[in-house]
């Protein structure tokens, strides 16, 4: 410490007297010690706080001018700030605290509050004690704060040779991992440091495996890396190769995530190296936020509506009744991880990324997907909307009571007396809307059957130029709430500029009430649907039946040579065996106690 005791005192002194000044009884009511403490924050307050570092140390080395004597509140205060402002350091993701107030009513500041209302001081006397103090402790944490940063900042510069970003006040577990403060002083910790670094430059994209107990070890012991890493993942030296330097140790130490996450994936689906991806297309592509439950590659699927909206309908119609048939046969539909996982394909956690995870994954991409490449799996599921969801939106129409729906309004015309906007009530509206633009609004049979969604014809002089879907919502199952969703052109491309203005003015009329909109109408259509269990509402897995009526309707979406039943399909194709084997691979997990 520096600048004198003296100094100290003499400033201590004087907050005390302004403390005084503002509740004289003070002294009467209150033992020293309290008051001591209480001083101690006002004073220090208005010191001159600077934090030094020592090599090889994390800790934070408080210097104070003028500096508090030893065995005084305000030395006991700054220890304890001192010990504070280096816990980011030694715990990732743990900001500064400094917890001034518990110290301050550890130190009797609460007591002395009772005891001055209990002894009739006036309210306003005690309320100006409170807040001198208040703003002397907010002075305080405010400085120590910023004390915190620039040691943090100082420490990861010294020993990583790592800027933080501005502010930053707390590490991440690759930081803390890196720094090694639980190393702190010891001899060893700068080459262990070395070492780590080391290893993340090379492999920052891995660093999450990095700092596994087994790889870390192997990383200070300095041990020959690659084939423990090898193990770890499961993957060859190629794969090893080709994650060297993708994301090095400047990148991994600023970032909150590793790319663990996408590597992990494109293992699962076993995508050939030369199809990984390369620059930034690991952290804005598709596959930084791909999914572990994802069935096919995320390049095959990703945010597309039509492709998602193909996998779904295959997954409903065709393997969760498949699924639940074969765990049926296995008689195993008892157990209740084996019916979590026919219900939506979710891996057991002690599975994942496993190989029977990786043979189930491979079994149904080579079915469903077989050679073709992104293209040609993308026009089949074009076709597989323009054909199959209209055809089979027409085959339920036909089998239902009350075909169609209620049409959200009436068709309206815009004021140049030639564009008109249509609305689509039936599958058969939809079918021919489908056709005429060369899009897959025929897969909207379900949403609109249920209320969800209306589907609109936008045409000029009877001539159809654009789609228009718009989105329902029921509060509480009474008002309606209506935006628009998708507006697209033929072949889903983007409309023309000229019928903005027209859509525009449709959109404004509905808003402001002059077109009428059916709203009854179409919530007691919704409540019939919802106690019908039409279209939609049942949740149920489909019996195995379904799947082989269904089976005609996807033949267009799956590979040239596939077999001409389903059940040819289930076994020629390897699902059915794939499934039997994670089936009876989930059943036979040992279970919690």
């Amino acid at each position: 410490m520096t600048g004198g005791t003296d100094g100290f005192a003499a400033l201590a002194a004087a907050c005390q007297v302004q403390l005084v000044a503002i509740v004289p009884q003070i002294d009467e009511l209150d033992p020293i010690d309290t008051l001591n403490a209480i001083t101690a924050v006002v004073a220090l307050s208005r010191c001159h706080i600077v934090a030094r570092q020592e090599a090889n140390d994390v800790a934070a080395y408080l210097s104070c001018r003028p500096a508090p004597p030893p065995d005084s509140p305000g030395r006991a205060l700054l220890d304890h700030c001192a010990s504070a402002l280096a816990k980011p350091l030694r715990t990732h993701g743990r900001h500064p605290s400094f917890g001034i107030d518990i110290w301050l009513d550890n130190n009797g500041l609460l007591r002395l509050i009772v005891s001055l209302v209990q002894g009739g001081i006036a309210h306003d006397a005690i309320t100006a004690l409170v807040g001198c103090v208040a703003d002397a402790t907010q002075r305080l944490v405010t400085h120590l704060n910023a004390l915190a940063v620039s040691h943090i900042a100082a420490v990861l510069q010294r020993d990583l040779n790592h800027k933080p970003l501005d502010g930053q006040n707390a590490l991440s577990r690759v930081l803390h991992w890196a720094l090694v403060p639980m190393l702190a002083g010891r001899p060893e910790r700068p080459q262990i440091i070395e070492r780590r670094m080391q290893a993340l430059d090379v492999y920052g994209a891995i660093a999450s495996i990095l700092m596994r107990d087994s790889i870390t070890a192997t990383i200070d012991q300095g041990e020959p890396l690659n084939p423990h890493l090898c193990l770890e993942l499961g993957v060859t030296k190629a794969h090893l190769h080709r994650l060297q330097g993708i994301h090095p140790a400047t990148e991994a130490l600023a970032s909150f995530r590793d790319l663990l996450g996408p590597i992990q994936t494109l293992l699962l689906h076993e995508v050939p190296l030369r199809q990984w991806p390369t620059g930034k297309d690991w952290t804005t592509g598709l596959w930084r936020d791909s999914l572990n439950h994802s069935l096919f590659r995320p390049d095959y699927v990703g945010d597309d509506t039509e492709r998602r909206d193909a996998i779904n309908a295959l997954r409903e119609d065709l393997l969760y009744p498949l699924a639940a048939s074969r765990a049926m046969k296995a008689d195993l539909l008892d157990d209740y991880r084996v019916r979590e996982f026919i219900r939506g394909f979710y891996m057991h956690s002690m599975l994942m990324h496993g190989p029977q995870h990786r043979a189930w994954l491979r079994a149904l991409r080579e079915a469903v997907v077989g050679p073709r490449g992104l293209k040609s799996f993308h026009e089949a599921i074009g076709l597989w909307h323009r054909r199959s969801a209209t055809i089979a939106a027409v085959r339920h129409e036909q089998k239902t009571d009350k075909p169609g729906w209620p049409a959200l309004c009436p068709a309206w015309t815009a004021r140049d007396g030639h564009h008109q906007i249509v609305p689509l009530t039936s599958a058969e509206d939809l079918v021919l809307e489908g056709n005429a633009l060369q899009h897959c609004v025929g897969g909207y049979y379900p949403q609109c059957r249920r209320g969800d969604t209306q589907i609109f014809s936008l045409r000029c002089n009877e001539i159809r130029l654009a789609t228009l879907e718009m989105t329902l919502t029921y509060e509480q199952g009474k008002s309606l709430t209506i935006a628009p969703g998708q507006f697209k052109a033929r072949g889903n491309t983007r409309p023309p500029p000229q019928l903005s203005p027209v859509l525009r003015q449709f959109l404004a009329d509905l808003r402001h009430e002059r077109h009428p909109i059916t709203h009854q109408e179409l919530l007691r259509h919704r409540r019939e649907i919802m106690r019908s269990g039409d279209c939609g509402w049942h949740r149920e897995i489909l019996p195995i039946s379904h799947a082989r009526k269904a089976w005609p309707l996807y033949r267009v979406l799956l590979p040239k040579g596939t077999p001409d039943t389903f059940d040819q399909w289930a076994e020629q194709s390897g699902v059915a065996r794939a499934l039997d084997k994670i089936i009876h691979a989930i059943a036979t997990l040992p279970t919690k106690r």
